[in-house]
């Protein structure tokens, strides 16, 4: 298995420039004079730091029509979130500016912490370089930033095409699986956890078995699960949350097999309309239906029933729900 964390706007395609822009410039960086945000990414140094379609790199980007550039102590960094400790790999191409300039050295930080770094001699101006580095991250939130470790010179180094992966073995099934906006890659195999929770995480690639518990969007808030197939086991609990201007969402590309007993946990302060989607499947499997479900934090009515290829709540006349 494989676990990807999510990166905005990984291969620098906004926002749109034309052959190059430099970071100071208003159109891109408004308050041209301090570090700022610009398509997911701060950039600092804005004189030092920007993007690129042509003239700053030498060849075309492996990914897309742009690519970011630095030079002589620029860097740009984003906020990335991992679900569980381990080693990640963080994979991207650089290239040095075309000649006469040529590249520089550069480095990769988390937290500000110097993880790996890379020579002038690493890169070339002919062609791009395949870069990885294992990154020992713990479970939440860390900065992530591309730094040129040059103090002075007019190379610079294009970064492109980022990602962040981890190899996943088989987990425990005893495992509380949080997906935090991740892609767990299942590798075509069945993975049987304990629980799942996602924000608007997705596991791809085979099948997912949840034991006890499905929280789309963590507990108390609001989120989707994308499941390339899943298995939801007898007796398992789905807590699901309920806003007027959204709702939890599982969407199951394949097939979905259901038990004939499981409960749904309904949160919400608000009424609920007569009939909502808690799961959406290409196909379901339930061959002793969804009567046998029951709903707690509802109206004694308010019951599951199967609608074709999803899973609804139905609440005649609607309800209004309270919990506390």
């Amino acid at each position: 298995c494989q676990l990807q964390i999510p990166i905005v706007n990984p291969g620098f395609e906004y926002p749109v420039v034309g052959a190059y822009a430099v970071m100071n410039n208003p159109t891109y960086f408004p308050d041209g004079t301090s570090d700022g945000l610009v398509g997911g990414w701060t950039f600092t140094k804005p004189d030092v730091v920007g993007l690129s379609q042509s003239i700053l790199n030498a060849t075309p980007p492996p990914e897309g029509l742009q690519t970011s550039w630095i030079q002589k102590t620029g860097n740009l960094s984003q906020l990335i979130t991992v679900p569980m400790p381990g080693i990640y790999t963080l994979a991207f191409k650089a290239q040095g500016r075309d000649t006469p300039y040529g590249p520089q050295p550069m480095a990769v930080m988390i937290d500000g912490v110097t993880q790996t770094n890379w020579p002038v001699e690493a890169f070339s101006s002919a062609w791009w370089t395949n870069c990885l580095a294992r990154l020992n991250l713990s479970a939440g939130t860390h900065l992530l930033t591309f730094t040129n470790t040059a103090t002075s010179g007019e190379g610079n180094i294009c970064i492109d095409d980022v990602s962040l992966t981890m190899p996943v073995a088989s987990l425990p099934t005893n495992t509380a699986l949080s997906l935090v906006g991740g892609v767990l890659d299942l590798n075509g195999v069945t993975q049987t956890v304990a629980s799942v929770s996602s924000g608007t995480g997705a596991a791809s690639n085979g099948t997912l078995k949840v034991t006890a518990a499905l929280m789309p969007g963590g507990l108390n808030s609001i989120g989707t699960l994308k499941v390339s197939n899943l298995t939801v086991s007898e007796g398992a609990a789905i807590y699901w949350d309920y806003a007027s201007d959204g709702s939890d969402a599982i969407l199951v590309q394949g097939t979905l097999n259901l038990p004939a007993h499981a409960t749904v946990y309904v949160r919400s302060t608000e009424a609920l309309p007569p009939r909502v989607t808690l799961f959406e499947s290409e196909s379901v499997v339930a061959p002793d239906g969804v009567d046998g479900w029951t709903v707690s934090g509802g109206k004694p009515s308010t019951r599951v029933v199967l609608n074709g290829n999803k899973v609804q709540l139905v609440t005649p006349n609607g309800t209004l729900i309270r919990i506390f």
